[in-house]
């Protein structure tokens, strides 16, 4: 019996080292400054289907066609390059190694964002999304059924809001988690995943970290909205104002931070508050010198 279990592991293991590589990358954001911070990564998949990183790949990145430099890939096998590009032409990006035993190609979305309109940072589970675990995670398709009111009140933001979704889910469900927000009529934006399970299992850290570095080169993301108390704290922690989605009443809630109980209430929030959240410069002058709590509206929802 021991000598099966054995053989059943090093056959295991053995077709995990085999299995072919696979190459993903981030969308990425075009800020105030014209910089940009193109994100890869390179996986294997490992025992049991999770996803192992490969170090010391090299990346090539090229926008509309055009080099733009190289990294390599670190210990858990992602590449970071910041770049500035002078042809924004074309909307997309592509990662690239041409390793022999690992030939890969990736296109990504670049977004575009003028620093005069403010932008906002969502959270997908629970927050969009009723989540089905075993459709997301087991199925071809993810039947999951959306929020109430999420993708009409997004939709109706986008009008005046850059959109972005920050989510702690691992970068191999990312076709399959862009393309339900196409088919749940979301508006299209930076989609922004995990890159694997540890960030999935302390998304809290994650999420702070993915937005310390997001707003680097987006300094108009100031608003963020998350169904979790951590996705507020996070918020607030990278000096964003905070919404959060629950019916609870906190006791002791955390500061800078609004709770609107659903997607109508978040709307209208958005609707009184539309000339102060609308001015990136006013409403992060405003979020530095601690004043403005005291300038929000919220509405009674009728």
């Amino acid at each position: 019996m021991r000598n099966l279990i054995f053989v059943t592991l090093v056959t295991l293991m053995s077709l995990a080292g085999c299995a072919t590589p696979s190459l993903t990358v981030h969308d990425a954001i075009v800020g105030r400054s014209g910089r940009v911070l193109l994100v890869a990564y390179v996986s294997r998949e490992s025992i049991a289907g999770l996803q192992k990183g490969l170090a010391n790949l090299e990346i090539n990145f090229s926008i509309a066609g055009q080099p733009v430099g190289t990294a390599t890939t670190n210990s858990h096998g992602r590449a970071m390059l910041e770049c500035t590009p002078s042809d924004l032409t074309t909307h997309d990006f592509t990662a690239r190694t041409d390793r022999s035993d690992a030939a890969l190609s990736c296109t990504g979305q670049l977004f575009v964002w003028d620093s005069d309109q403010s932008a906002i940072v969502v959270d997908i589970d629970k927050t969009l999304c009723d989540t089905d675990h075993d459709h997301l995670y087991l199925k071809a398709s993810d039947d999951s059924p959306p929020i109430v009111g999420a993708a009409e009140a997004l939709t109706a933001l986008a009008s005046d809001y850059y959109i972005a979704y920050l989510t702690a889910r691992p970068h191999f469900l990312f076709d399959k988690t862009r393309q339900w927000l196409a088919d749940n009529g979301f508006p299209d934006g930076p989609l922004l995943m995990a890159q694997g399970w540890k960030s999935t299992i302390r998304y809290e850290r994650y999420k702070r970290r993915e937005l310390l570095r997001l707003r680097e080169f987006a300094t108009n993301l100031l608003i963020g909205i998350g169904d979790r108390e951590s996705d507020a704290e996070a918020y607030v922690a990278n000096g964003m104002l905070a919404i959060h989605m629950t019916s609870e009443t906190k006791t002791n809630p955390v500061p800078l931070t609004i709770a609107l109980a659903d997607w109508h209430a978040i709307r209208r929030f958005f609707e009184v508050n539309r000339q102060l959240l609308t001015r990136p410069d006013v409403l992060r002058g405003q979020i530095d010198n601690g004043t403005l709590m005291d300038e929000l509206v919220t509405a009674t929802v009728p």
